[in-house]
């Protein structure tokens, strides 16, 4: 598998690090969704097997749950997340997890897991999970991916090798993305999706434009007061949530950028009283930044049992009320 431009640094300090003998036996990848974290992952473990194994294609990392089946699998390897139609990762598995890590090696070398996302571990899992962190079994690697430490207990991370992926430039982004496909407006998507390369793919791939459309229309009800921020949940619930809140997030952050940027044009070029004033009413934007720090927490939240059509009525009811 060739990795992108952007993670080929990281994965050669990793590679040096195994080929030195020094590879921490628990690692915490972590960065923005879509960055390719998993991507990084998965090349780790296909060194820690000795190649033995292949990389699952770009395309299957780009969506939130891996399909197993589609894995080239290998009996040195396991891959933990949560299981169909679970938010969770419950116990029970980090037990089995336990429990396939204590047995010998198939092929005499490592034995390798990658937990993703692994925020989604409950209370129990994580427990559970502490003492193998605390005491490896011989020759046995955890590869935890995760958006952020601060979604994990600090005993988990604390416990970890931490690993940092940032968004890559966005002209790496935009080549990499154009060589996949040449047909599709990049530097558009990727403004939606904060920069993401990897989730804009997986937009493409459930024809995100048109969700993208459909979002916006719901937006422009709500500030038309033609709906209401309960009606839009609604039809958010039934697509994907976590989709809708991160287009939200990044909509609102852009409209955000823009308004800063206006303002500081006006400023300069027509400092007199009536532009201080319209300045003033400009930079007043507490509603919209209510919004991004209500929408943050939900993302952070993600998973973990919570009503999702009621939680998008609450974050939409903050837009109602800016749009107000």
């Amino acid at each position: 598998m060739n990795l992108p431009i952007w993670l080929e640094t990281e994965s050669g300090r990793l590679g040096a690090l195994l080929d030195r003998g020094q590879l921490p036996h628990a690692l915490l990848i972590h960065g923005s969704a879509g960055v390719g974290r998993r991507l990084l992952a998965f090349r780790l473990r296909d060194r820690l097997l000795d190649s033995a194994a292949t990389s699952p294609d770009s395309s299957l990392l780009c969506t939130g749950r891996i399909d197993e089946e589609a894995l080239v699998r290998h009996p040195d390897f396991r891959l933990l997340q949560p299981i169909e139609d679970k938010k969770t990762i419950g116990v029970d598995q980090v037990r089995e997890l336990i429990g396939f890590l204590s047995l010998t090696s198939h092929q005499h070398g490592a034995k390798v897991v990658i937990i993703f996302p692994a925020q989604a571990m409950n209370k129990e899992a994580a427990n559970c999970l502490l003492k193998t962190l605390e005491e490896p079994a011989a020759n046995s690697y955890l590869i935890l991916v995760a958006e952020a430490p601060s979604r994990l207990p600090p005993t988990i991370v604390s416990r970890c090798h931490r690993v940092r992926i940032p968004l890559p430039d966005a002209q790496q982004a935009r080549s990499w993305l154009h060589d996949i496909d040449p047909g599709v407006d990049w530097p558009h998507m990727l403004e939606l999706c904060g920069g993401a390369p990897l989730t804009a793919l997986g937009w493409r791939q459930i024809g995100f434009p048109q969700l993208s459309r459909d979002l916006e229309q719901d937006l422009l009800l709500l500030r038309k007061r033609a709906d209401t921020p309960a009606g839009v949940a609604r039809r958010w619930a039934k697509k994907e949530p976590e989709s809708c809140l991160r287009w939200l997030f990044n909509r609102l952050g852009a409209e955000l950028r823009s308004q800063l940027e206006q303002q500081g044009n006006e400023s300069v070029v027509k400092p007199d009283n009536r532009h201080l004033q319209k300045s003033t009413e400009m930079l007043n934007m507490e509603p919209s930044f209510a919004v991004l720090r209500q929408i943050s927490e939900l993302r952070r939240l993600h998973g973990s049992g919570l009503n999702a059509e009621l939680q998008l009525a609450n974050v939409l009811a903050l837009w109602y009320g800016k749009a107000g």
